[in-house]
């Protein structure tokens, strides 16, 4: 039996189940060589012919090389049933739901992995974890002090993986492109210009947003960037993911995003002074910082973050299906095709573990070890 189905390969009467034998000639199909009708299977699929032999009572004819239909048709069976046999939960930062998807038939087909994948903003995927109890085998975040702060009662470690920047989204009906390409805190502010942007509480990418502009008043002589930005903005979405189909549509005219965002989407955007893009290493973004209320467990505290480059990491919490998500990883970060360059992401080359030397040392040698993690 094979996946169910009833298969014998022995020969003599009924040696396959009837309904896979070929049955008797109908008339009017055909005939063999020596005058005996051609067996209608095998004639509409182009088998030789039977020769005309009865196999039985049953009036079943078989090919003369009928081990070749046996052969291909428990290759068949067995290739239909091959199902990935472990399922992998990710709670990962919307802006990855591109790489997810076009890794997902590689992780499925190579590893026998299903990933079942849960896109949000990163203090989003994290509260699933710290504040509403849920689990999963992998966090995947667009910004790695996360991993330390809030869910540092759940994660030991993280393993930095990947570079971004921020851009400015440029809309499909958006007005006073030509001036924004050239002074874009200018245009920003012109007649019937519509702007948008992400939760600070939800997403990095709204604080982020908040200190590109705090870095370009550094920078420009534009006080009050920041704060006319944050006052004429029509919309406030909970994820950088709800912010490109908004710019694709021409519902908003502006909005900050990741470049990797802007590729995926196929988004028009302006790129920033690596000055205060927060994708530059060389650059040093600590200089600025903003604070606002952040939502935590129903209470509400002020948090300050500093400006630092964008990075994405990823991290198992305690109690998950852990060897299916370090295959994924391995796999993930070493294969020969770069999954994450062709969505915009800049890969970290090689990744930097933050944690339990031991732990790095056992699983993630091949990471560059870069301390402890800080919480």
């Amino acid at each position: 039996m094979i996946c169910g189905y009833p298969v014998r390969l022995a020969t003599g009467k009924a040696a396959i189940p009837t309904h896979l034998a070929l049955r008797a000639p109908l008339p009017g199909r055909g005939s063999t060589q020596d005058g005996s009708a051609t067996p209608h299977c095998a004639h509409h699929f182009g088998f030789p012919s039977a020769g005309g032999v009865p196999a039985g009572r049953g009036g079943f004819l078989f090919p003369k090389r009928r081990w070749l239909w046996v052969v291909f048709f428990c290759i068949s069976i067995l290739s239909s049933c091959s199902r990935p046999h472990q399922s992998l939960r990710i709670f990962h930062a919307a802006g990855l739901t591109p790489v997810l998807d076009s890794i997902r038939p590689w992780a499925e087909s190579e590893l026998g992995i299903e990933l079942q994948t849960e896109g949000s903003g990163s203090q989003a995927a994290c509260r699933k974890l710290t504040e509403l109890g849920r689990q999963c085998d992998l966090l995947m975040l667009a910004d790695a002090p996360l991993v330390g702060g809030l869910c540092r009662d759940f994660c030991d470690w993280r393993l930095d993986f990947a570079t971004d920047e921020i851009v400015l989204g440029v809309g499909a009906r958006a007005p006073w492109i030509p001036d924004a390409e050239i002074n874009w805190p200018e245009a920003l502010f012109k007649p019937d210009v519509r702007l948008a942007r992400v939760d600070e509480n939800q997403a990095p990418i709204g604080y982020r947003t908040m200190l590109v502009l705090k870095l370009t008043e550094q920078t420009k002589p534009v006080p009050g960037l920041l704060s006319n930005f944050l006052s004429q903005c029509k919309m406030v979405v909970d994820d950088v993911s709800r912010l490109a189909p908004l710019l694709k549509s021409g519902e908003i005219d502006y909005a900050f995003i990741y470049r990797s965002t802007a590729w995926a989407n196929e988004l028009r955007h302006i790129p920033l002074d690596p000055r205060v893009n927060l994708g530059s290493p060389l650059d040093d973004y600590s200089n600025a910082e903003v604070t606002f209320e952040a939502l935590t467990a129903g209470t509400r505290r002020r948090v300050t973050v500093r400006g630092e480059y964008v990075v994405w990491t990823l991290s198992i919490p305690r109690g998950a299906n852990s060897e299916a998500a370090l295959r994924f990883v391995d796999g993930f970060l070493n294969q020969p095709e770069d999954p994450l360059s062709p969505h915009g992401l800049k890969p970290l080359r090689p990744p930097r573990f933050y944690g339990p030397k031991p732990v790095w040392e056992e699983h993630f040698d091949r990471a560059q070890y870069a301390g402890e993690l800080a919480k």
